[in-house]
């Protein structure tokens, strides 16, 4: 029950995702019904994690924030709709006051030092909060981008961790992976083939399950396209197809 909000989010994004709107499709009652719930949990701040607690917070916020963007950016004129634009510029402001300014990420709490993981979702959110016509700050662009050149490890600079301090993990890679090509890197990059190569390395196994890294490895591995997607596809079809 801590985690309501965020997995309410993500089950939305995947009726989303399908084409399914709160306007439009077999399934917009139960859409429409989502969202409502998910605005009825924010606080006046504009936080959307609900009853989240310390490790879960952030995460559902940006979840829930994610869901947001994506909902009002499918409307079919979004533009004259405050009902889900109000609630969502507020909940883009709590990312951003959140955003540590020293390195330009987030994690569990403002100023902490922040991590790999938890500097994913909130990307997302801003980024789908853009692409449906909200203005981000160029200032937090800037500072996301500080953050992966500053924790890009590796030869080139493809690979990652959850922090420093922390040893390069395929997930973090694959996480850091999706970010930089949210802000265009080139499919030739080497840091870009880098951690291609990495995660071709490490192609799902049903032995080795790991949701969150089959998640962001089908993202950025379908993002750089060609025969590498086609190969973790595959891989990706064997597991979760498989009896």
């Amino acid at each position: 029950k801590f985690s309501d909000t965020g997995v309410t989010a993500l089950a939305l994004l995947a009726f989303l995702a399908k084409g399914y709107t709160h306007e439009e499709g077999r399934y917009a009652d139960q859409v429409e019904r989502a969202l409502r719930w998910l605005i009825q949990q924010q606080q006046q701040d504009g936080f959307l994690g609900g009853n989240a607690v310390h490790h879960a917070r952030m995460y559902c916020h940006a979840m829930a924030t994610f869901a947001l963007a994506e909902a009002y950016g499918m409307q079919t004129d979004p533009a004259p709709n405050i009902s889900l634009r109000e609630p969502l510029e507020i909940a883009i402001n709590y990312i951003l006051e959140n955003q540590n300014p020293l390195d330009g990420g987030w994690r569990y709490l403002k100023g902490q030092k922040s991590d790999m993981s938890m500097f994913g979702w909130q990307l997302m959110a801003l980024n789908r909060a853009e692409v449906a016509g909200l203005t981000i700050p160029r200032e937090a662009g800037l500072g996301m981008v500080n953050f992966l050149k500053t924790n890009s490890r590796g030869e080139h600079g493809g690979l990652f961790s959850y922090q420093d301090s922390y040893r390069i993990t395929p997930v973090m890679t694959a996480e850091a992976l999706f970010c930089k090509q949210v802000f265009r890197i080139p499919r030739d990059d080497r840091a870009s083939i880098e951690a291609v190569e990495y995660l071709m390395e490490n192609l799902p196994k049903r032995s080795q399950t790991n949701v969150y890294y089959w998640y962001y490895g089908t993202l950025s591995m379908f993002n750089y396209h060609g025969e590498k997607w086609r190969e973790w596809n595959k891989a990706m079809q064997s597991v979760l197809l498989s009896e």
